[in-house]
């Protein structure tokens, strides 16, 4: 959907980026049936972050405030909001497709430091530069769970799952495959 807007606004208005009111573009939005809900401001807000200026890749705080916005998540400038994995990523590959860049090692930080909090061992593409981030667990799981990810789209929720350790994080991977490929349509 991010894309699908940063695409009509590019072709309808190509001047998109000059404009300083995000109502006025709201407005463009609207005329060509795309659905102009309360959030559209922050996703416009976002858009323009990531086409003008490196701050995004470069700062925790503003990444998290665009991975909220594409999220249609409300984004809350003074506050960190934790999004979940699933929503970084969607994030991430939005923000690659717009434009190619690094994250900084404070971005990676940051992803990392989710990862742990959700308790996942192990990031797949194009999260896994923040791999780096992520300690080794107790158990000795990373590397098998790092074969997981490599083949992230072959997992699936239906099948059932067992409550061992390495099973979880397997079922963990397939939830958050499962919701970007959603987002990504």
């Amino acid at each position: 959907m991010i894309l699908a807007i940063y695409n009509l606004l590019n072709k309808v208005c190509p001047e998109w980026l000059e404009i300083e009111e995000p109502e006025t573009l709201s407005i463009i939005l609207n005329r060509h049936n795309v659905e102009v809900d309360g959030n559209i401001n922050d996703i416009i807000n976002a858009l323009k972050a990531c086409c003008l200026m490196e701050t995004p890749w470069l700062n925790p705080y503003i990444f998290e405030n665009v991975v909220d916005a594409f999220n249609d998540n409300i984004v809350i400038t003074e506050t960190l909001t934790k999004p979940p994995i699933e929503d970084i990523l969607y994030a991430v590959h939005t923000m690659q497709s717009i434009r190619q860049r690094d994250f900084s090692e404070e971005v990676a930080k940051y992803i990392a430091c989710v990862a742990i909090a959700d308790n996942i061992l192990y990031l797949p593409a194009p999260l896994d530069f923040a791999n780096e981030y992520i300690p080794p667990d107790d158990l000795g799981l990373q590397s098998e769970v790092k074969l997981l990810t490599e083949n992230i789209e072959l997992l699936n929720l239906e099948r059932p799952y067992q409550e061992t350790p390495l099973e979880i994080q397997a079922c963990k991977l397939a939830a958050i495959w499962q919701e970007y490929n959603r987002k990504i349509g």
